[in-house]
């Protein structure tokens, strides 16, 4: 079960709180496509595409009635230039690096239920499920070359615009729940302002500005539909036009995974998230939240990697997840750890003639250990601005667990 979830986010509301409880407990085949049917008029579409609704539990009888789902069932989903381009993209995916796409699916069973649970409060397709995988492989460390971040791959600007945090020590983008939640309504309320889930999605990727434009442009006394995609996608950045082809190949490949054997087992997908919840209220580092729970210092990071640094922010009370059963733990032997011990690592910014060397002297450790904590750092080309993981108390979570 997850416990504090009421508490835990006010922006993230009934959705999230739905989300996370639906989680709790759930068995890997949660990862089943069987939302409720969204209520799409039957012309939208055109007969349904032949691959199976629930590609990753066979045992389940499919439903007699067919579920139309008004994206990857929409009519211009059957344009013949456009069906060129998804079919080039579903053979890249199920024929030639099938392993690839099997272990996106794989991360999705981790994260399924949570984002399946808030497309049904927010009555959006159930094919949404699937963007992830376009967007990130379902990493919630995903950095683009365009410093896009989290499954979701939210712009730094975008996702500070829906109320995430995004600096040096906390970045909610890659927080697969507020993300989620920011995801969600960026979608719902693109498709409301173009009346077209294909134009949402390109303008998801491409931008709404751009859209807007090139539809005026382009197409200024239309009335509007998916079909307006393709009339406005020579125009789009190549990235823009292969979103939409892309996003539906996945969709018919996962949708029919089962078949073409790229499924996970039961066996191979990953628990459901869920986690307790604990707050902590100053600067401390996770591998001390760990230790005080008296849990897996590795399920500790895994379970918040918005906290990018691996310490909480100064003089702010902060919310972190912990393995479910371990909250009464970290209650009882937090509060014994001295202030002192429960950061053990700081931030530093690299200012004008600093040196690695002056910088280590100055935190009382040796500059192998300073190299160390930051993997790939170059001493000779120290950049002012640069953020520096420093070590300040060694052995400190080694101590706790020894207690």
């Amino acid at each position: 079960m997850i416990r504090g979830v009421r508490t835990s986010r006010s922006r993230a509301g009934g959705a999230i709180a739905a989300a996370v409880l639906i989680g709790a407990g759930a068995a890997c085949t949660a990862v089943v496509d069987t939302p409720p049917p969204e209520p799409v008029p039957p012309p939208e579409g055109p007969p349904p595409m032949e691959f199976p609704l629930l590609p990753f539990d066979t045992t389940v009888v499919a439903p007699p009635f067919v579920v139309l789902d008004p994206i990857v069932h929409s009519r211009a989903a059957s344009d013949e230039a456009l069906r060129v381009e998804v079919d080039r993209w579903r053979r890249r995916f199920a024929e030639s690096d099938p392993e690839s796409f099997r272990i996106y699916l794989q991360r999705m069973t981790r994260y399924a239920e949570l984002v399946d649970s808030v497309l049904i409060d927010r009555e959006l397709p159930s094919s949404l499920r699937y963007l992830p995988i376009v967007e990130s492989g379902y990493l919630p460390n995903a950095v683009s070359p365009a410093s896009a971040a989290g499954m979701w791959q939210f712009m730094g600007s975008v996702a500070r615009s829906y109320g995430m945090q995004v600096d040096g020590l906390i970045d909610e983008r890659r927080d697969p729940i507020a993300a989620t939640d920011a995801a969600t309504r960026f979608l719902a309320e693109l498709h409301d302002r173009f009346d077209s889930w294909f134009l949402a999605l390109a303008a998801y990727n491409g931008g709404p500005s751009r859209v807007d434009r090139l539809l005026r442009e382009h197409a200024p006394l239309s009335e509007g539909g998916d079909s307006l995609f393709m009339r406005i996608r020579p125009y789009l950045p190549r990235e823009t036009q292969d979103f939409v082809p892309k996003f539906l190949a996945v969709a018919e490949v996962a949708r029919a995974a089962d078949r073409l054997g790229l499924a996970p087992g039961v066996e191979e997908g990953y628990a459901p998230l869920a986690f307790d919840e604990i707050e902590v209220p100053d600067a401390t580092s996770l591998d001390i939240v760990a230790a005080a729970a008296g849990a897996d210092e590795d399920a500790v990071f895994e379970l918040n990697p918005h906290v990018v640094r691996g310490v909480t922010p100064r003089n702010r009370r902060t919310r972190l997840r912990i393995p479910i059963g371990t909250a009464e733990e970290f209650s009882r032997v937090f509060p014994t750890i001295p202030q002192s011990e429960r950061i053990t690592v700081v931030e530093y910014v690299v200012r004008s003639g600093d040196t690695l060397s002056e910088i280590a002297e100055d935190h009382g450790i040796r500059t192998s250990e300073l190299m160390d904590a930051n993997p790939g750092l170059n001493a000779r080309r120290l950049q002012i601005g640069t953020r520096l993981i420093v070590p300040v108390s060694p052995g400190a979570a080694d101590r706790i667990r020894g207690r």
